[in-house]
């Protein structure tokens, strides 16, 4: 034995669980971390691009919502009506043409009309500019816009400056700030929430209006309120339209449509003089659509959300604060105490789990949002990403112990002794293992015999003890009354006719060699019937579980590798190179015969009088001749089954197996049990054989079978150690 502190120093369940603790804190930690980073920079009012797109994205996947029947409507001063009112793009419009509308919608009862527009004299008589004025006097619940604009001072310097409308329209109507909050992509996504009365919000100020002219009760919209964000409700157009030509023609549109609705006027799309795009603006639409909105639909939007109430709340800072620490400490310790396969898993989940969360409570009647990406996007997969890295850097460290403590350990060590004999394992029996139905039989002259039995001349069918997907294995005796395995293929059974006569070849290459060495099951006898679309082969009989070949037929259950890997966990070094030594010689003398078995796994070897054997020999062919991908995932090599190479890649993974217990998706890993309990050497030279066998490059691994036995041999029969001086002397 080689102590403790000889290999891993002293590695118990106490270090595993510092090592657990230490490598989840970091996880934890470095999720938490960059959620923070991420949730709070940039600082201030501009959102990082996780917070847009959280924002955004759940407007792409909502369908529109109905709004034509509100009483929200926007006239656009669009590029067909510049054309056919003979305005030019980039210039102001004709007050005439203002006031000429304004009338109009005053006389069809309007209940307010809001100019998205800032108006100063324009360049025509005074007299035009006048009477616009007076006409917004008349009407009484008229609001025009006002706006701030960055402005140039003499040393270069930029500062901010609100413009106002001149008179004579200051006076005529009550003014509001157009401006809406921008993002740092220029995008429009939250309600303006300043309320001053000296310098008024567009929209806010017209719920005002509305509410003092009783059209709304306003009081609780009128409140300012940093929370709120926009609601769009669809695509641009959703809000219901007009272009400003059709408003004006009495031919198209009657008085009465205009009846208690609240209009907007402002600018569509357009292009300005110099060629570029009018007043239009990114929204949280943009994302899914490329299409930028027009300012005064916006505005309509926001007064819109205040009418119904239902525009978008962020949650607190605070309750996002908690979330964001809640998913580090949690995905950022738990992934990092799970295998790479099912952490990747959890994390899917986990973050499915919270974008479902995020899009339901966006879409319920709370209307609220927050930076779910962030989890979604960076802590789970930070934290997956170090879960993935902690155990495979777990996985190499313990392996390069291994392979240090093999290197540096003296051959002069003294091997363990065998823990138990093969002789006294009870592996089982490949495709015949378990148990059949025993309803049905009948005894005919003492002989228990199942009705509607496949009739095989010359044997008597005792009992099924093992089914597959191609055919059968039974039970049966002879006529000297010796019990064999009887396994027919069914022709019906196989999805066409290529794979029936592979099987058959397979047994037609397997038979003359079958009792040509101790490790091959014998094949006793062969025959075909085309009429019942099967044919058969009779092999010797496997050891029962219990009695070996004192064979019980009513509670025979066959021995075969895989059954016992299952029962014993581990083999003992010892136990697994008894047991190797004896495959890989019947091996080497199948592949001396031109032949490769393709389909090595722990089910298809048997034990017959406690030697191990191998079975299932239907995908048996010669060396090059097939190099086709059949055979048993897992225990295919990378460059397929077509050397005596990919062989022993199949046997090199039942070795695995044998020696540490585990299932074969977490090659090379190895129980903890070895790091935290004594290591014997004689494992660590075994598990060196191991992973050279199942190497996935192939001018790495062992060549042919012959090679990995007189691997194995070296640990049966161990040099002797050198001798010291004092025996020289």
């Amino acid at each position: 034995m080689i102590g403790r502190s000889g290999i891993f120093g002293n590695v118990s369940a106490k270090a595993k669980l510092t090592w657990n603790w230490r490598t989840g804190a970091i996880g934890a930690a470095s999720a938490v971390f960059l959620g923070f980073l991420f949730l709070f920079f940039p600082p201030g009012e501009r959102l990082n691009v996780l917070a847009r797109l959280s924002y955004d994205i759940p407007f792409a996947l909502r369908p529109h919502i109905d709004v034509k029947d509100s009483a929200v409507w926007v006239i656009y001063m669009d590029e067909g009506s510049h054309s056919k009112l003979k305005q030019y793009p980039g210039k102001v419009w004709s007050h005439s043409l203002h006031e000429q509308l304004l009338r109009r919608l005053t006389k069809g009862g309007a209940a307010a009309v809001i100019f998205d527009v800032v108006f100063s004299p324009a360049s025509e008589t005074n007299r035009d500019d006048l009477a616009l004025a007076k006409a917004m006097r008349e009407n009484g619940r008229v609001l025009i816009a006002a706006e701030t604009e960055s402005i140039k001072t003499a040393s270069g310097s930029e500062v901010l400056a609100r413009v106002w409308p001149d008179e004579p329209f200051f006076t005529a109507a009550p003014n509001g700030f157009v401006d809406i909050p921008k993002d740092n992509d220029k995008g429009l996504r939250r309600h303006p929430c300043g309320y001053d009365p000296k310098y008024p919000v567009l929209a806010l100020k017209a719920a005002e209006l509305l509410s003092e002219k009783k059209f709304i009760d306003g009081a609780q919209v009128v409140k300012a309120d940093p929370g709120r964000w926009i609601n769009y409700y669809g695509q641009s157009g959703t809000v219901p339209g007009l272009r400003y030509m059709d408003a004006l023609d009495i031919n198209t549109i009657d008085d009465a449509f205009f009846t208690n609705k609240i209009f907007f006027i402002g600018e569509g799309r357009t292009l300005t003089a110099q060629g570029e795009g009018g007043d239009v603006h990114r929204t949280a639409l943009t994302f899914s659509t490329g299409e930028d909105w027009p300012g005064v639909e916006i505005q309509a939007t926001i007064l819109l959300n205040l009418l119904r109430k239902d525009w978008i709340t962020r949650i607190a800072p605070g309750t996002q604060f908690l979330l964001v620490l809640a998913t580090g400490l949690l995905f950022g310790f738990g992934l990092t105490q799970t295998r790479p396969g099912i952490a990747g898993t959890v994390a899917l989940m986990g973050s499915l789990a919270i974008a479902t969360l995020a899009y339901l409570i966006w879409s319920s009647h709370q209307r609220l949002w927050f930076s779910w990406l962030i989890p979604c996007a960076i802590q789970i997969p930070c934290a997956l990403g170090w879960a993935v890295f902690s155990n495979a850097s777990k996985m190499y460290r313990e392996n390069q112990r291994l392979q240090t403590a093999l290197e540096t350990a003296t051959v002069s060590q003294h091997l363990p002794p065998p823990a138990r004999g093969v002789a006294h394992q009870k592996p089982g029996l490949a495709g015949i293992g378990g148990s059949a139905n025993s309803s049905g039989a009948t005894i005919v002259d003492g002989e228990r015999k199942i009705e509607n039995a496949p009739l095989i001349p010359n044997y008597t069918l005792l009992r099924c003890v093992g089914r597959g997907a191609y055919g059968e294995v039974w039970l049966g005796r002879d006529l000297v009354s010796t019990l064999v395995a009887v396994k027919i293929i069914y022709r019906d059974r196989l999805p066409s006719e290529a794979p029936y006569e592979r099987e058959f070849r397979g047994l037609q290459k397997f038979m003359p060699i079958s009792r040509s060495h101790p490790g091959f099951v014998h094949i006793l006898h062969v025959g075909r019937n085309e009429n019942e679309g099967h044919f058969y082969y009779v092999m010797e009989a496997g050891d029962d579980e219990v009695s070996g070949q004192k064979i019980d037929p009513e509670t025979y259950s066959a021995r075969n590798l895989s059954n016992e890997i299952k029962r014993h966990k581990r083999f003992s070094p010892a136990e697994c190179v008894a047991i190797s030594l004896q495959l890989s010689a019947a091996l080497e003398h199948l592949h001396q015969q031109q032949l490769i078995h393709r389909d090595i796994k722990p089910s298809n070897i048997i034990f017959v009088n406690n030697v191990p054997k191998f079975a299932d020999i239907g995908l048996v062919t010669g060396i090059g001749m097939d190099v086709s991908s059949y055979g048993t995932p897992g225990y295919i090599a990378r460059e397929g089954h077509g050397t005596p190479s990919g062989d022993v890649y199949s046997l090199g993974k039942v070795l695995y197996q044998l020696a540490t217990g585990n299932e074969l998706e977490r090659f090379p890993e190895l129980p903890m049990s070895l790091i935290e309990q004594d290591a014997e050497l004689q494992f660590l030279q075994l598990n060196k054989i191991i992973l050279k066998a199942c190497e996935a490059d192939q001018t790495l691994r062992f060549k042919s079978a012959a090679e990995l036995r007189a691997s194995l041999l070296g640990l049966s029969h161990p040099p002797a150690p050198p001798a010291t001086p004092q025996e020289l002397g």
